[in-house]
């Protein structure tokens, strides 16, 4: 028997070489927004912050990576957006996406709770008109692992549910295309010149 697998989701992840212990106690340091039963967040803009600066310089050389690998039209993926997740136990963050953005990460800062990617084909996970199979995987874990970072399509549904007693500490981040997009594509129909707007923004 052959097989061939067509329209793969495909997940990158990527390990830091900094100082994980460090930056996690840098960041316990920020301010949170206490949210009831979800996770805490802090506000979007943690990449612009001094005390990240390495970290991001190293996101910035992963997505240009994936950028490359997927020949996309465009000069960079840019960080866009990048906060700070504290999920104490009981603590969740339900199955979501992120709109506005190319491609989303997160960067686990302590292990804990998995992070659970849901199968995009909602066809493949109803069990009215296909056999149940035990090979079925409606969704995927993984392992939260100190110093990586994994990325994926923004419309990847993902979530994750803290049942442990011990905090996760992650960072999640988003990218869009900036520069010069689509001006490949023969007619320059679909083509924009974009640039990612930091300037004036006062980070407190």
């Amino acid at each position: 028997m052959n097989k061939l697998d067509i329209f793969p989701t495909e997940v990158f992840w990527f390990d830091w070489g900094g100082d994980v212990e460090a930056l996690l106690e840098h960041t316990k340091k920020q301010n949170l927004i206490p949210l009831s039963g979800v996770a805490d967040q802090s506000k979007p803009y943690i990449h612009l912050l001094d005390g990240y600066k390495e970290l991001f310089t190293w996101i910035d050389e992963c997505s240009e990576q994936i950028r490359t690998h997927y020949q996309l039209h465009c000069d960079k993926l840019s960080l866009t957006t990048a906060w700070i997740n504290r999920y104490q136990p009981k603590q969740y963050i339900h199955y979501h996406r992120h709109p506005m953005a190319a491609f989303s990460g997160v960067f686990f800062l302590t292990g804990g709770a998995p992070l659970v990617l849901k199968d995009p084909n909602i066809w493949r996970t109803n069990h009215s008109t296909i056999p149940i199979s035990r090979l079925d995987r409606p969704q995927f874990e993984l392992e939260p692992i100190p110093g990586r970072a994994v990325m994926f399509p923004w419309w990847l549904e993902h979530g994750s549910v803290n049942t442990l007693d011990s905090e996760r500490w992650s960072i999640a981040f988003n990218t869009m295309p900036s520069g010069k997009i689509n001006y490949d594509d023969g007619h320059n129909l679909s083509s924009a010149e974009l640039e990612v707007a930091i300037r004036g923004l006062e980070v407190k």
